[in-house]
């Protein structure tokens, strides 16, 4: 790998006016969220939506504009810079109150459950209204009724911020780790892509994951437990790209014990363990993982109730491929999406056992493994649950995927187009969001399916010479 970077080209715009740009996008959204936090039920409800619609669109535009500068021009500007720009705006995006999603306050709302002495895993908040302190917690949440649907890892955190003792300062304190999270996980995508690529490669990713208005806006706003997520396949890769499995099946593991919608991925890391004959320290990290998992069990998860968690799960259908196939068209277009769904999903798979000998073979399968899953298979949507696949991008190095990662930039954000114009959920708003943010990755992964499994077409494997297959992309 080369040190060297590029020097500043005639147009490039001077970091003070990318800084600043970007820093104008995100007080833009701040505005958005101060008045669909606490200007509603005005008489001029409808004229302020469209107004506040408009202005979302403007903040995505005026991001999206410095974003793309910021990752054409990554190569020639100084890590600290970009470092210190990447924090600002991360702190900016924490500092909007909830408006986007209103997870947040489920979780620490099931976090005070936890500091109540209570298990959040068969008690809801609702069964609690009565105790103090639980009304102002209760009354945030838009899930009261429903028990913890996520791993341990979010238990035990949700439960750390619950102790500041108040809603907003849990709120706040949660998006205190998801900022870090977000930081930590661009600091191992550097890594990464460093490892497999050149200083300009990994000053592009970089860029591409620390500057993202989009990853800013999900990880950092919202503040969706997929931020710890990401952290922990981050650092999963970087362990494959150091052939430490132990650490690379702790890793994983934690990603899953945050929450459990990533764990397709265990099949091609299981396989690149088996090709690197790496399966003891692999197995090993797998057990401390599962011995984990047997404690939870013990503790949370044998009484009464104790698994309803996961498997109620499977009734909650809005918003995906499948749910919406069936409201369109009935039951049969559902099963019917489930069905390809699963398919693909098992041939990948397959593909990911027999032909991914390397780390960057690892990466590519890992990615389109879990777009697939999101996109075909997963029986309600969100546009976060990207986050589970998108810092392999880091070690595949294939075109398609960074291509991916920064349209997301844009489009991302459009998911809630319907909702801030409108303050209203519904069809349209699941349709729409299931096309802007969930479709077209997967879709344009396929697209380039070919560059993503190393299969290459008969003619070009004529063309190749003699030992070229199964090279490395980056060699």
């Amino acid at each position: 790998m080369t040190a060297s970077v590029d020097l500043p080209l005639p147009g490039d715009w001077p970091r003070r006016r990318l800084l600043r740009q970007s820093a104008l996008a995100h007080a833009l959204l701040l505005g958005v969220a101060l008045r669909d936090r606490f200007v509603t039920g005005h008489p001029f409800e409808t004229p302020l939506n469209l107004v506040e619609g408009l202005v979302f669109v403007a903040a995505i535009v005026i991001a999206g504009s410095a974003f793309a500068r910021a990752v054409r021009q990554a190569s020639s500007l100084d890590l600290p810079f970009l470092w210190r720009g990447g924090a600002l705006l991360a702190l900016l995006a924490g500092l909007a109150p909830p408006f986007l999603s209103t997870d947040v306050w489920d979780y620490v709302a099931r976090g005070y459950v936890s500091v109540l002495g209570h298990n959040p895993y068969t008690t809801t908040v609702a069964s609690l209204q009565d105790q103090p302190g639980v009304a102002a917690f209760a009354v945030h949440a838009e899930w009261p009724t429903y028990p913890m649907p996520y791993g341990p890892i979010s238990t035990l955190l949700q439960w750390l911020v619950a102790l500041t003792g108040g809603p907003w300062t849990a709120v706040y304190a949660w998006k205190a780790l998801t900022v870090l999270a977000h930081l930590c996980t661009a600091a191992l995508v550097l890594r990464i892509a460093r490892a497999v690529g050149s200083e300009r490669d990994a000053r592009r990713a970089f860029v591409l994951w620390l500057w993202n208005p989009w990853l800013l806006l999900e990880s950092c706003g919202s503040a969706h437990n997929e931020a710890f997520v990401a952290l922990g396949i981050a650092a999963t890769c970087l362990a494959v790209v150091k052939s430490r499995f132990f650490a690379g099946a702790l890793a994983f593991g934690a990603a899953v014990l945050v929450k459990h919608g990533c764990a397709p991925l265990s099949v091609p890391l299981l396989a690149q363990a088996i090709w690197k004959k790496q399966r003891t320290p692999f197995l090993l990290g797998t057990g401390v993982v599962l011995l984990a998992v047997a404690c939870c069990w013990a503790l949370l998860w044998t009484g009464p109730g104790g698994l309803d968690w996961f498997k109620d799960q499977r009734l909650i259908a809005r918003g995906s491929l499948a749910s919406l196939a069936h409201e369109w068209s009935g039951p049969w277009a559902s099963r019917a999406v489930r069905l390809l769904g699963g398919l693909a999903l098992a041939a990948t798979l397959w593909l990911s056992i027999t032909r991914a000998r390397d780390a960057q073979a690892f990466a590519r399968y890992g990615a389109l493994t879990l777009l697939i899953f999101v996109a075909g298979c997963m029986p309600n949507f969100s546009p976060w649950y990207q986050l589970w696949w998108l810092p392999l991008f880091a070690l595949a190095q294939v075109p398609v995927l960074e291509r991916i990662v920064e349209l997301l930039a844009w489009t991302g954000p459009l998911y809630y187009l319907v909702r801030v114009s409108t303050h209203a959920f519904g069809l349209v708003h699941e349709t729409w969001g299931l096309c802007v943010a969930g479709l077209w990755p997967a879709g344009l992964a396929l697209l380039e399916w070919r560059a993503l499994t190393g299969i290459k077409s008969p003619a070009t494997a004529a063309d190749a010479p003699a030992g070229s297959a199964g090279k490395p992309l980056h060699e």
